[in-house]
């Protein structure tokens, strides 16, 4: 793009450049029209000709980065969404598996015909034994869903071998067979 800069140093090409729109100024700091880029490696100005680009590996390894950020953060989200069992919310996550994992045990070792457990919003919901071990059953098997769907998609990213297959990765923590409240 064409703007106001003085260079700095002839080998590199780094300028200084006006970003405004007063050109008496830029002309009384010795400053001339030339064609002059933001360089993406260290958001400085160079002359077009000059600029430090980033490498395609660089790239792809800035994008593969980002997608697993991305990936993480929709994982942490899944987590937290929780599951819903007979019309109440409850967590789902490792806390959540640990704690029903250890009350099941404890169910087992001293059957009841009722307990009460906590929903999401820490609202008491009274369960038969049967019913607790199937929400049991339920938490866990979304927390694997998730924790497998979370490899095969930072599987996915370290295979990608460009910019275009890292963002072809969709991340999706919907389960197609869990559509429905169980």
């Amino acid at each position: 793009m064409i703007k106001y800069a003085k260079i700095v140093n002839n080998e590199t090409g780094l300028c200084e450049v006006g970003i405004g729109t007063n050109e008496e100024f830029y002309a009384s700091q010795g400053m001339t029209k030339m064609e002059v880029e933001q360089s993406e490696v260290d958001s400085l100005w160079y002359l077009s000709d000059k600029c430090p680009v980033k490498s395609e590996e660089q790239k792809l390894e800035e994008a593969k980065e980002a997608k697993i950020q991305e990936i993480t953060l929709a994982k942490e989200a899944a987590f937290k969404a929780g599951i819903y069992f007979n019309g109440a919310h409850y967590d789902c996550d490792d806390r959540a598996q640990d704690r029903t994992g250890n009350r099941l045990l404890l169910l087992n070792a001293m059957p009841v015909v009722t307990l009460e457990w906590l929903d999401y919003d820490y609202k008491p919901q009274l369960f038969s034994a049967q019913d607790f071990q199937t929400l049991c059953a339920a938490i866990f098997e979304r927390i694997q869903f998730i924790e497998f769907k979370t490899g095969q998609l930072l599987q996915a990213v370290e295979n990608a071998s460009d910019i275009e297959e890292v963002n072809a990765i969709v991340i999706d923590f919907e389960q197609e067979d869990n559509d429905e409240e169980v």
